[in-house]
């Protein structure tokens, strides 16, 4: 993931999220939240932190990274 992550731009993100992403809405009080998700759940905590620095830098888009419980264990996306 370090050395792949030199290689990413704008179109790359674009093209993982509509080939392996999620738009979530959850209703939060009387409004609508809105989650993009990218499936990670290869990767390791530390390269999903690094994506999202590397998206935070690049773009001024701001996530966080979330564990899920699988049955294989603790992934995170």
């Amino acid at each position: 993931m370090i050395n792949d992550i030199k290689l990413f731009d704008a179109e790359t993100v674009a093209i993982w999220f509509m080939d392996d992403g999620c738009l979530v809405n959850r209703k939060v009080g009387n409004g609508l939240s809105h989650d993009i998700i990218l499936s990670t759940q290869s990767f390791s905590w530390a390269d999903c932190k690094l994506l999202r620095d590397w998206i935070a830098d690049k773009f001024d888009i701001h996530f966080d990274v979330r564990p899920r419980t699988y049955p294989s264990g603790i992934k995170y996306i």
